[in-house]
């Protein structure tokens, strides 16, 4: 996993866009959209957004929990990113609903299904700038949603995280500022931001 030097792409590119892309490509590859609803979910999901976002089953869907930095690793930032996998299906039977049946698919099927497309995935053709490392499954907890949704749903979790690092800038001699752009919501002005002076190493 080649450390990231920070610059200007960051703001569109990066190791976090990379993985989190990486998931959902696995996860589609192993859960067809023309069956499977997929989406993003927020971490501090209401029930509100809940109905607005789950609105048929078998759903697939994707929540980036954050990054916790890696400690005495000098100057360069290393952390272990974490997301987390929503796996709804539903079946009147409540044991048909983790074994399924040839009315429909159970929990369990869909929780080996992930950690079969996940754990283990390396991005061997990642660069520099999207460069993570190797996707790990580290948990696979059953969940609720406090009757949210249907009486007939299963849900489970299957978290994954990924190791990345960032260069630390100041230790690079060509590098002396750092520039970048933000663009909103299509809009044609861009807002860029001041240069940031690196200063000595």
């Amino acid at each position: 996993m080649a450390p990231l030097n920070p610059a200007s792409v960051l703001t569109a590119r990066g190791p976090l866009f990379a993985a989190t892309a990486a998931i959902q490509a696995r996860l589609q590859a192993v859960f067809p959209p023309s069956h499977f609803q997929h989406g993003l979910l927020p971490a501090n999901l209401s029930r509100e957004t809940w109905l607005k976002l789950v609105r048929r089953t078998p759903f697939v869907g994707l929540t980036w929990i954050g990054v916790v930095p890696i400690r005495d690793v000098g100057r360069q930032f290393r952390g272990t990113a974490s997301w987390r996998v929503v796996l709804v299906n539903t079946h009147p039977d409540p044991g048909q609903r983790m074994t399924g049946d040839r009315l429909g698919l159970g929990q369990f099927a869909m929780v080996q299904a992930a950690i079969a497309a996940l754990h283990g995935y390396t991005d061997t053709a990642a660069d520099d700038v999207g460069g993570f490392g190797t996707l790990m499954v580290t948990d696979v907890p059953a969940l609720t949603t406090d009757e949210w949704g249907s009486l007939d749903d299963a849900l489970a979790g299957v978290m994954v995280t990924a190791d990345f690092a960032l260069t630390d800038a100041h230790a690079l001699e060509e590098l002396l500022r750092l520039r970048g752009a933000w663009q909103f919501d299509g809009a044609t002005d861009i807002a860029a931001p001041a240069d940031i002076d690196m200063g000595d190493a």
